[in-house]
């Protein structure tokens, strides 16, 4: 915040500002600032040098808000410039804006998207609208190049295999992208640094900073974060073959790597980190690895068993025949998935008989079947349990969300890729 309130680069903005205009026409400008300090103080400067400004903040009235918007789209009006933080984002209609003022540096690609497509709406008299970046030089600023280019993230740049030599850029007709030379070397430079790191991990870090950032700092980072997000990495990338053994453990490493420069964000929870070296650490490992099922079976029995109450640790397998057959039975596009159940006449009058046999066959026994396994089954008796060890997690609230955010991830992302649809999990 300090290195935004200075004097010399509220004058710099304000001179391009003068520099890049239409003779005769009003300006219409949205200011996109750091912080409610930076706003202030930004609102305060464009008035002190004659131009008509006014700052909107999140406790600013709809009334306030819409008033503001009005006199700024309105050419008998004065107002000239509105500052604000974050409150002009996705949804906000001025189709008048002539120029958008990037003065927040931010790591967020669809952030960066969103602040440059509020000056982007057509109306008949707006032959132009500028976007004058004036963070472009800021540490971690590969997103405006990154975006220019129709990309969405460092994972796509490296998955593309674009190279840092073809930093070029092809706007639409009649669009233009005039980049300082300083900028467009500094801009290779940290691209250099994040894409040719020494260390896989410093490009997880990137990846992660990149993802984190659009999302609320008070909470940790769930894997179904990044499934509602159409372009976040795969969390497989944080947990396979880079010495993170879990999503966990790649947290911690977050956490401890980005203490001082994200202070206010949580990456991992205190719950999370009192999980660690212990059996329900163990037990969410043995569930990340099955990120690329082959079948949907044993998720879809751990969420029939993720239903149950509590204080449930063993399983009446005729019970939980019924659920597991309801389960493809609300979510009739996965009864493909199961050649039997997709074969019978009559799906729903599928004998229990022949779903129990289903589950003894495939998804109980492999759930079982090996030595550090955390289920039990016993197929005279017809009762599957969970491991001793293992009790005290699975009846905790806060353990079974974490479990639950896994299976919920793993099943929707099997679906999405197989082209079924979840309805209902």
């Amino acid at each position: 915040e300090k290195a935004l309130i200075k004097d010399k680069r509220a004058e710099l903005v304000i001179h391009n500002l003068s520099i890049y205009r239409q003779p005769h026409k009003k300006i219409k400008a949205l200011a996109f600032c750091a912080t409610k300090s930076h706003a202030q103080y930004m609102n305060r400067k464009f008035n002190e040098l004659g131009y008509s400004s006014l700052c909107l903040l999140g406790e600013s009235t709809d009334k306030e808000r819409k008033e503001a918007c009005e006199k700024l789209q309105s050419d008998r009006e004065d107002l000239q410039i509105i500052c604000s933080v974050d409150i002009f984002g996705e949804g906000v209609d001025i189709p008048g804006i002539t120029h958008i003022l990037l003065l927040r540096p931010t790591q967020s690609f669809s952030l960066f998207l969103q602040q440059i497509g509020r000056g982007l709406r057509k109306t008949e008299d707006k032959e132009i609208v500028y976007i004058l970046d004036f963070v472009g030089n800021f540490k971690n600023s590969y997103v405006a190049p990154l975006a220019l280019k129709g990309l969405y993230s460092l994972e796509e740049m490296k998955f593309k295999k674009e190279t840092l030599s073809n930093l070029t850029f092809s706007p639409p007709p009649k669009c233009f992208i005039n980049i300082h030379a300083k900028v467009k070397q500094i801009w290779k430079q940290e691209l250099s640094r994040i894409l040719l790191p020494t260390n896989k991990k410093e490009l997880l870090l990137h990846y992660y900073k990149e993802f984190r950032c659009q999302l609320d700092p008070k909470d940790s980072l769930q894997m179904m974060d990044f499934f509602a997000n159409p372009v976040a990495p795969h969390p497989q990338i944080f947990i396979q073959g880079t010495g993170f053994s879990n999503w966990l453990r790649a947290k911690k490493y977050f956490k401890e790597r980005l203490e001082k420069e994200m202070p206010d964000m949580v990456h991992l929870s205190d719950y999370e980190e009192s999980l660690l070296d212990t059996p329900g650490e163990a037990f969410l490992t043995h569930i990340e690895k099955e990120l690329h099922p082959t079948k949907s079976y044993k998720m879809a029995v751990l969420r029939c068993l993720l239903k149950y109450p509590l204080s449930e640790t063993s399983w009446n397998i005729h019970h939980l025949a019924k659920d597991f057959l309801s389960f493809y039975l609300q979510n009739p596009s996965l009864i493909q998935d199961w050649d039997g159940l997709a074969k019978f006449p009559d799906p729903k009058n599928l004998p229990l008989s022949k779903v129990k046999e289903k589950l003894k066959r495939y998804p109980l026994f492999y759930l079982s079947n090996k030595q550090d396994s955390f289920f039990l089954l016993d197929k005279k008796e017809n009762l599957f349990w969970l491991k001793e060890e293992i009790h005290p997690y699975w009846q905790n609230p806060e353990f079974r969300t974490l479990v639950i955010d896994r299976v919920h991830y793993c099943l929707a992302k099997y679906c999405q890729k197989k082209g079924f649809i979840l309805l209902k999990f």
